[in-house]
């Protein structure tokens, strides 16, 4: 099994991966069809509304040796980090204290390996440390695999929208997680 890497995204990505996390983006049924450009202000940070606003991108890039790949371009594969094979980008508004899953995608052939879980798992990490309450997300509500991933990282259902999606129009299910205050012990 290739060993895959959870990571935060950086400027050089955006230069080197992007249509890469396009393509991710496409070929899920599921994830949200972002332009190269949309990725771009989940590695900086910026203020929306004049509340503090972050935002984060994930990548889980397989490991593997240069002398194995077989380049078909050079948003595919960086030599020094390995291929993308998901991604997964939330946001943070500090002052409301929620966070939100905004996007993620997994390649079809790395999935049910954990990948998903992980992404959800280090994006939830972040979302703790800048978030008080917890972290929101919509999902299809034919995408039964999602929904038991995000009821495993601790999710909830907390509500339902009618004809949230586009292509094909479906109802959206809504999920929380709420975080427990620290308890003040290590």
């Amino acid at each position: 099994m290739t060993p895959v890497i959870i990571r935060r995204a950086g400027m050089r990505d955006l230069e080197t991966a992007s249509e890469e996390m396009c393509r991710l983006g496409e070929e899920s049924a599921t994830a949200a069809r972002w332009s190269a450009a949309a990725y771009r202000s989940y590695v900086e940070w910026e203020a929306a509304d004049g509340l503090d606003q972050k935002k984060i991108l994930f990548l889980a890039c397989a490991r593997t040796e240069p002398a194995a790949y077989s380049v078909a371009s050079a948003s595919e594969v960086d030599t020094a980090r390995g291929r993308i094979v998901g991604f997964a980008a939330f946001s943070a508004i500090q002052r409301v204290g929620d966070c939100s899953l905004e996007n993620m995608a997994v390649a079809k052939s790395w999935r049910k390996q954990g990948i998903g879980l992980r992404l959800l798992s280090a994006g939830l990490l972040w979302c703790r440390a800048h978030s008080g309450s917890g972290m929101w997300l919509e999902v299809r509500a034919s995408n039964v695999d999602a929904i038991r991933l995000y009821e495993r990282a601790g999710f909830s259902i907390a509500g339902r929208r009618a004809d949230y999606y586009n292509g094909p129009v479906e109802a959206a299910i809504q999920m929380k997680q709420a975080f427990r205050p620290p308890s003040g012990r290590c």
